[in-house]
């Protein structure tokens, strides 16, 4: 099993908000991480991050998108 850590913050001077997505398998996993990215790369929220962990916390991809005019 697979965790998908989504973090998303709105602008510079605002509480992020974290979202959890659960897989059942490491493709699936990948699949709802480059879903997360698709839209982060074009969204209009100033921090948008994608973790793709295993349950003890390892860690196994991540990429976040800084849009700066927010």
């Amino acid at each position: 099993m697979y965790l998908v850590l989504e973090i998303q913050q709105a602008t510079k001077d605002s509480e992020p908000a974290f979202l959890n997505h659960v897989a059942e398998t490491k493709n699936e996993a990948i699949s709802t991480y480059y879903s997360v990215l698709a839209y982060a790369a074009v969204g209009s929220n100033y921090i948008h991050t994608a973790i793709v962990m295993t349950l003890d916390g390892k860690y196994l991809m991540r990429e976040s998108f800084v849009h700066e005019s927010n």
